[in-house]
């Protein structure tokens, strides 16, 4: 993809974020946060379809997902990036629910009854307005520090471990000298600790399972990919540019030479971090929300601690109100997913591992990714009546 169109996708993301995105999803003034977009660029005729737009920077800790009917509803990683793979997963629900409505030059090709392949004239792209924590926002770290910086680390410093006996997921930003290993959320050392994953190892993930969901797999043929990663240009004084060693740690790491990571010198004015080179930092926004594309509109939705703006639970309440669950969590999709194909088991969690065969790759990738072990997030699994 040449410079000139990678700069026609930021301005329409851009323009999008301006003109349409809820501004209840927007950082307040002197804050900042993490814009994300995935996007859909038609190979011959060259045309650009922006599928959903998210921020956030937030995760829900061990204690905050303590909730007695969670049932899906909350969202563990309301990261951006995060959000967007499930904004995406949503938007190619809705499609193929009401399939019959598409046109021949859409997404998808209905090859059955409730199955479909994935039209290979689109090719599937992602926008970061941030390098993505973990590896890739480590790196950086790297570059921008002087050995002296570092705090010294040694492996049997448990410390740095979620588990002592796992010693290939590091806590946040821990031992920043160490690279090519999977990492939680947050970043800081004094935050509250996350099981979720870093937004680095879930594109890694994504990118070697398949960007699909374990339901939507179930309906779909086609092993889905990014062909592009858009992410800042990153210049440091003295330092020249790293993102070749980005996009070599990358692409590495994702066993995969087809993807094309791009970087963008033009910046989103509302990130957290500057990547020309100046010393700039905002504090993190508390707000945060996504946009998906549905029936060439927009809808919008402000999201707050893992649910719906404005249904947050009671203070000490360890029960979640009524219908505050997002579009894009898990009780929403499966109820998606149950309102046009009826072959589903009882519960969630043993509909999505119908696909034994996704299960088995998901779970080879994660014993690559981190040899001594997986630790997974709390389970979560429900019905929808």
């Amino acid at each position: 993809m040449d410079e000139r169109t990678i700069e026609k996708i930021f301005d329409k993301i851009i323009s999008l974020y301006e003109d349409k995105f809820d501004k209840k999803s927007k950082p307040r003034n002197g804050e900042g946060t993490v814009l994300a977009s995935i996007f859909l660029h038609h190979k011959i005729f060259l045309d650009i379809k922006i599928i959903c737009l998210a921020t956030g920077i937030k995760c829900l800790n061990v204690n905050e997902m303590k909730r007695e009917n969670k049932n899906g509803k909350l969202l563990h990683d309301s990261h951006a990036e995060v959000l967007c793979f499930r904004a995406f997963n949503r938007f190619l629900l809705e499609l193929m629910k009401n399939h019959e409505y598409v046109d021949e030059d859409d997404v998808l090709i209905k090859v059955d009854v409730n199955k479909f392949e994935w039209n290979e004239a689109w090719e599937i792209g992602m926008y970061v307005s941030e390098l993505p924590c973990g590896d890739l926002a480590v790196i950086h770290e790297q570059h921008k520090k002087t050995t002296r910086e570092y705090q010294e680390w040694k492996d049997d410093e448990v410390k740095q471990y979620v588990d002592e006996n796992i010693k290939t997921i590091l806590r946040g930003k821990n031992n920043i000298k160490k690279t090519g290993v999977v990492r939680t959320k947050p970043g800081r050392f004094d935050s509250v600790a996350t099981l979720s994953k870093s937004c680095t190892d879930k594109i890694i993930l994504k990118q070697r399972i398949g960007l699909s969901s374990g339901l939507l797999n179930l309906l779909i043929n086609t092993k889905l990919q990014l062909k592009y990663l858009i992410l800042p240009n990153v210049r440091l004084h003295n330092k020249g540019n790293v993102d070749e060693i980005l996009v070599k740690s990358l692409k590495e790491r994702m066993e995969d030479t087809n993807i094309h990571i791009q970087f963008i010198d033009k910046y989103f004015e509302d990130n957290i971090n500057d990547y020309t080179g100046n010393i700039t930092h905002k504090r993190t926004s508390n707000e945060h929300g996504v946009m998906i594309l549905k029936d060439d509109e927009y809808v919008n939705e402000p999201l707050q601690d893992g649910v719906k703006l404005g249904y947050k639970a009671k203070k000490n309440s360890l029960t979640l109100r009524k219908n505050c669950e997002s579009l894009i969590s898990r009780f929403s999709m499966l109820q998606l997913y149950q309102s046009f194909n009826k072959i589903h088991e009882d519960s969630y969690i043993q509909t999505k591992t119908l696909d034994s065969k996704r299960e088995c790759l998901k779970g080879e990738v994660r014993n690559e990714m981190s040899s001594d072990g997986w630790i997974s997030n709390i389970e979560d699994d429900f019905c929808v009546i």
